[in-house]
């Protein structure tokens, strides 16, 4: 494996992005490797209460998607000759149903548990603890009896719980650390605020589906952050500087991020009052250390200036971040409105939000970046976050694309066509997060802004090779 770690520092115009330190860009790639070596078991739940009966735009059930999906997965787990794949599958409703116990996913035998797979039906409610408590109890059992083998739990749920009435507390008791999790929730309905609590934590991930019919690209992607990943616990140190976190809106000496997947590249924004002095360490486990040693993987400092010449004159190189202050600029921007506290500041939000749009589309326009995808993308999140700001939906949209965008996701939140997103009763949150009531005073939503997102397909080939295929191998496309 390589790490390779490039810090560079914005030389060019004023960037007027609210502070007066250097603004600089932390790189940090690791080369397309083949997937780590492991046993694992994979535990899946499955919502089958009766909204997954609910029909999607290609005329199939939500249902229909999940067991498509589900089954690409197993044929991709039998298939793999270098990894073992234990594999459990339960639904829950108001009730929990294991519809097979850990087993061995081979070519002989995957046929027989697509059957079971295909035999999931829908009915009653849903309650979100049940899955979680039940399969904390199994995993613990299999870590006693197979210590050595990696364990990642998938929950899949459309919905909110209705079983329960103190669900989010309860959650935030019930959600372990000792296993990788990803829970995934699909549809505009899901419980935003459930689905968060379960991805916030060390080696939890919380996706958005909007789209079902592409659900095995989302479910691809994530799927190799935890199967290719190549470096665990990861920490990065500044000396004499500090590093942005976009899930707290802070910068900081240090930055924990939870890995580093094969082929990925991540960028960091960083910030100093000198740049002679600033140097960084990144510390992290490998996975092929069978100790779990936390470990110096690279050190590094700012690249040093590029001398052009021109003429009889020599000169060090502009290095303009400017693309990279406007993703910054969003980052920020999705995180404060979605903690505005009162009604002038939503009405002083919505136009901090316009105008943000206002300044990127005039920056694209004037330098030609209509085809960039980079910039396509931020552009992307400020209509979002302006089109459903104070709506129903605007957390929804909101948080998942601040996580794509803080992630570096290639999928994210795209379908934004139906007009249920844009129209619904203007809404202003409260003080309790994901809590909305009526207001009149702030305007609607504007129609003038003609603008068209791109879809997750535009941006598939800025992935690496690896996660192209598991995200091509997942959905069949």
């Amino acid at each position: 494996m390589t790490l390779t770690t490039i810090l560079e520092f914005h030389t060019a115009s004023d960037l007027k992005i609210g502070f007066t330190e250097n603004f600089g860009k932390l790189e940090i790639t690791v080369d397309d490797c083949a997937m780590p070596v492991n046993t694992w078991d994979v535990k899946f739940d499955i919502d089958c209460s009766g909204s997954m009966e609910d029909i999607c735009k290609d005329s199939k059930t939500k249902m229909q998607h999940i067991q498509h999906t589900m089954i690409n997965i197993l044929r991709m787990f039998s298939e793999c000759t270098t990894c073992k794949y234990n594999v459990s599958v339960s639904t829950f409703d108001i009730v929990y149903n294991l519809l097979f116990d850990f087993s061995e996913i081979n070519a002989t035998n995957v046929d027989e548990f697509i059957e079971k797979i295909k035999q999931i039906y829908s009915k009653n409610s849903t309650n979100l603890i049940l899955p979680i408590k039940k399969t904390n109890t199994e995993m613990q059992n299999r870590k006693t009896a197979f210590p050595t083998n990696k364990q990642l739990h998938i929950l899949l749920t459309d919905g909110c719980d209705t079983c329960n009435n103190n669900v989010y507390p309860e959650l935030e008791k019930i959600i372990t650390t000792e296993y990788d999790f990803i829970a995934f929730g699909f549809g505009k309905e899901h419980d935003v605020k459930a689905l968060t609590i379960m991805g916030k934590n060390s080696n939890c991930q919380y996706g958005f589906i909007d789209e079902l019919e592409n659900a095995g690209l989302v479910y691809g992607e994530y799927l190799h952050t935890v199967l290719y990943r190549l470096i665990n616990n990861i920490t990065i140190t500044l000396e004499d500087g500090e590093i942005y976190d976009w899930k707290t809106n802070t910068w900081s000496s240090t930055l924990s991020i939870p890995g580093l997947d094969s082929g990925v590249s991540k960028t960091f924004y960083v910030r100093t009052n000198d740049k002679e002095t600033i140097t960084g360490i990144i510390s992290g486990c490998l996975e092929s250390d069978e100790t779990n040693t936390i470990k110096t993987i690279d050190d590094f400092e700012p690249l040093p200036d590029l001398i052009v010449y021109e003429g009889d004159t020599f000169y060090p190189e502009i290095v303009n971040l400017t693309t990279h202050a406007y993703r910054y600029k969003t980052l920020d921007l999705m995180f404060r409105s979605q903690h505005t506290q009162s009604n002038c500041e939503d009405i002083a939000m919505k136009t901090e939000i316009r105008g943000l749009f206002e300044e990127i589309k005039k920056y694209i326009e004037q330098n030609n970046l209509q085809d960039d995808l980079f910039m396509k993308k931020i552009q992307d999140d400020v209509f979002i976050l302006y089109k459903t700001y104070n709506t129903p939906y605007f957390e929804l949209y909101a948080s998942a694309r601040q996580r794509s965008q803080g992630n570096q996701n290639v999928c994210t939140a795209t379908q934004m066509d139906d007009t249920n997103v844009y129209n619904n009763p203007i809404m202003m949150r409260s003080t309790h997060a994901f809590a909305f009531h009526n207001i009149t005073q702030c305007d609607a939503p504007d129609d003038d802004l003609n603008y068209t997102i791109a879809d997750n397909s535009q941006f598939e080939r800025s992935c690496s090779a690896t996660v192209s295929k598991m995200m091509r191998s997942i959905s069949k496309k």
